[in-house]
């Protein structure tokens, strides 16, 4: 069928005279139009005979009648409910600021049922559009629960998540060994138990696998109170040897006095079990050696 190309300014005899037919004749033989008998027997007839003309109004009536849901339609209005018409599927109708579909014959001569007040006989039309149609293009909320951790997948549901759904805890994991990433929420302990070793001036160690905490008792790497020799000038000798064996190390310096003065001279640095000559002191000063063990 062509898409037609001459549409209605408005409806027939709009600004004319008409009467709208009634749904039974008021006076039988009155030859006026109704719309359970139409234009009755007596507008047929012959005018000597008996019969009368057809009325203009009655003409008017029906025509602007029939146009007015005409132009209503090529404007694009969409039917409101009324609780006096009869509706079967797939009747839709505007009411409450929303379209619904009827999906059961209702009415005045069944039960009249007033949209939204019972699904067995109208839905939404958004609703009912996904219904008979799962391969549309219009979205529907998901019906299934949302998936625990597993191997990702662009996955094939067409479905939206509604607004509050919820995902599982990501909690637990399962497999082989190195198989998961990333961190767990809780632990009760390390898996591989790791030693904590300290150097340096300060020497110490623990254990430590996340069940409890690590306590480490240190002790100084080096004596806070270094070794000391000493020996008086002028010497009982003419050298000073001294102790401890070859690894240990000293730095010595000899303390001087001429008159009141006193003066560090002869500093150094030697390994123990050496002998230092003293004899370039003897007898021209009094003083002290003394011996620190710096290693």
């Amino acid at each position: 069928m062509p898409y037609p190309i001459y549409f209605l300014e408005m409806p027939f005899a709009q600004n004319g005279n008409y009467t709208i037919p009634p749904v039974n004749q008021a006076e039988e033989g009155n030859g006026r139009t109704s719309l359970s008998t139409g234009f009755p027997p007596e507008t047929q007839r012959p005018i000597p005979q008996g019969g009368i003309a057809p009325n203009r109004w009655d003409f008017n009536g029906i025509l602007y009648q029939l146009s007015a849901f005409a132009y209503w339609q090529q404007s694009g209005g969409m039917w409101v409910y009324q609780p006096g018409l009869e509706y079967a599927p797939p009747a839709i109708v505007w009411y409450g600021n929303e379209y619904w579909a009827c999906i059961k014959a209702n009415g005045k001569s069944s039960a009249v049922v007033t949209p939204g007040t019972d699904p067995t006989y109208w839905v939404s039309l958004l609703s009912y559009l996904q219904s008979i149609d799962s391969t549309d293009s219009i979205p529907k909320p998901s019906e299934t629960l949302p998936l625990i951790a597993g191997t990702a997948a662009v996955g094939a549901e067409t479905a939206y998540a509604r607004g509050d759904h919820r995902h599982p805890a990501q909690t637990s994991v399962s497999g082989s060994s190195g198989s998961c990433t990333g961190n767990a929420a809780t632990a009760t302990k390390l898996q591989t138990v790791r030693s904590i070793t300290l150097t340096g001036d300060v020497t110490g160690s623990g254990s430590f696998d996340g069940s409890a905490n690590c306590v480490i008792a240190t002790q100084n790497a080096v004596s806070a109170f270094p070794t000391i020799q000493q020996g008086s000038i002028p010497p009982d000798s003419a050298s000073f040897t001294l102790s401890g064996d070859p690894s240990t190390r000293w730095f010595y310096f000899v303390w001087r006095q001429y008159s009141t003065a006193y003066s560090a001279t002869n500093a150094g640095y030697a390994a123990g079990g050496s002998s230092i000559d003293l004899s370039p002191y003897i007898p021209n000063a009094y003083g002290t050696f003394f011996a620190i063990q710096v290693g």
